[in-house]
């Protein structure tokens, strides 16, 4: 799904009563203990695209949501239209409660979902058409309703070894669908992997220097590296902790599209040896 970047809105007054905000204490802890939530918006549900993914209408703004901690089968495997037919019956054309906990890159929001009574989150695992998962971090959950759905073989747990949704996306990556591919030649112009490697240790730092300036700067993890941007031709990278990831310089005017040029790293940082001075000798016996 395309999803834009436009800037969130804030939240609406109804938050500030003591009702609402009972109801959102009960939201965010039944979603997580340590979350708190960004903001919380009411809208109209215009579209269901799958069994966890839909489209709120907030002010006029078409906004996309993901139910948080919450992932149903896709479309193309075993139970995925029947989890989109169940979200749908509840929620199209009807008015929700949004409380956003996670906002994605694309602007996609990650929320807890709700109509009236138990969230719509809460709804789909209970109901058996989906899984507790958390998509930005990669993590199973454990969901007293998920396992009363499997016990009952409710929804999908009516199948045989039910593949959860986030291995279904693994193993079929190597077979994209046609229209996934002719939307990508549609709309990509080119995927830049990273041209060089660069490496260094923790707590070491290398500088680098341009010829042209830098417009943009982008690293992948800033835990494993540090940029610190000295002037337009100048930039540190400071060593973190052991790992790789990936920084991308641009050069040129970046708000004109195809005018600026891009420069990729894989940046590695690896435990740095002991000089040969530095390491004790074994004393004689």
């Amino acid at each position: 799904m395309g999803f834009s970047r436009d800037r969130e809105q804030p939240a609406r007054s109804w938050c500030g009563s003591r009702e609402a905000s009972s109801v959102l204490l009960v939201l965010v802890v039944a979603a997580s203990a340590s979350a708190a939530p960004l903001r919380v918006v009411e809208g109209q549900v215009v579209h269901v695209h799958d069994g966890d993914s839909l489209t709120v209408l907030v002010d006029d703004q078409p906004r996309n949501v993901r139910l948080y901690q919450t992932d149903a089968p896709e479309l193309d495997q075993p139970y995925g239209r029947q989890a989109r037919a169940a979200l749908e019956s509840r929620v199209l054309g009807k008015s929700v409660r949004v409380t956003v906990m996670q906002v994605r890159d694309d602007g996609l929001l990650f929320s807890i979902v709700q109509v009236e009574g138990p969230t719509e989150n809460d709804r789909q695992v209970a109901a058996g058409w989906a899984w507790r998962y958390s998509e930005p971090t990669k993590t199973r959950l454990r969901s007293a309703n998920e396992d009363r759905a499997r016990a009952a073989r409710q929804g999908l747990w009516a199948g045989r070894n039910p593949i959860p949704p986030w291995e279904w996306r693994q193993l079929h990556l190597d077979q994209p669908d046609p229209r996934a591919l002719a939307k990508n030649e549609q709309l990509v112009d080119e995927v830049l992997d990273p041209e060089l490697v660069l490496a260094i240790h923790p707590r070491r730092s290398r500088l680098i220097r341009t010829r042209q300036r830098v417009s943009r700067i982008s690293i992948t993890d800033p835990g494993v590296v540090e940029v610190v941007t000295l002037s337009p031709t100048e930039l540190e990278l400071i060593g973190g902790r052991v790992g790789q990831t990936t920084l991308t310089l641009w050069f040129g005017k970046t708000a004109q599209p195809g005018t600026a040029h891009v420069l990729r790293y894989l940046v590695r940082v690896t435990p740095s040896v002991p000089a040969a001075s530095d390491r004790r000798r074994p004393r004689a016996p």
